[in-house]
C-alpha cells in the first residue's frame, strides 16, 4: 500500500486514494475497506484480538450507513442490535447472537423495513486506522 494521496471516507476516516474493492454496499472506499482488512488480519493472526473480533465488525458496520441500499439498512440494524447486546446488556459474543438471529427471524417474518440511518457528524471516526494504531 504505497501512496501519499488521502481521500475522505464516508465514516469520517481519511484513508489513502487506493484502487481496489470496496464492501457490496458500505459505501466505502477502497482505502478504508483495506483498513478493515488489516483489522481483520490482526484479528485472525493474534489470539489475543480474537475477544474483541465482533466489537470490530459491528463498529465497522455501523460506521458505514451511508446509503439506503436495504442490505446497508439491514447490516447497521442488526450490528446496532449486536453493539447493544455487547455493550449494553453485556452478553458474550456467543450469547448476543441469539437476540440477532430473533430479530432477524422476526424480520423476515414479518418483511419489516429497517429505516435508513443519518450518521451524525462528529467530526471523528473510531475506523479501522484508529484500531491498528491501537486507539480503538
Amino acid at each position: 500500500m504505497e501512496t501519499n494521496a488521502m481521500v475522505p471516507c464516508g465514516c469520517g476516516a481519511i484513508a489513502p486514494d487506493l484502487d481496489g474493492p470496496t464492501h457490496a454496499y458500505f459505501g466505502n472506499t477502497p482505502g478504508c475497506w483495506h483498513f478493515f482488512g488489516e483489522v481483520l488480519a490482526r484479528d485472525y493472526s493474534d489470539y489475543q484480538h480474537g475477544a474483541l473480533h465482533n466489537l470490530a465488525v459491528d463498529t465497522d458496520a455501523v460506521q458505514h450507513p451511508h446509503n439506503a441500499d436495504r442490505r446497508n439498512r439491514q447490516s447497521v440494524a442488526v450490528h446496532l442490535i449486536s453493539l447493544c447486546a455487547l455493550l449494553e446488556r453485556d452478553l458474550d459474543a456467543a450469547k448476543a447472537r441469539t437476540p440477532i438471529a430473533d430479530i432477524a427471524f422476526a424480520q423476515r417474518h414479518h418483511r419489516w423495513e429497517w429505516p435508513h440511518l443519518v450518521p451524525p457528524n462528529t467530526g471523528d471516526s473510531h475506523c479501522g486506522r484508529r484500531a491498528l494504531r491501537g486507539h480503538a
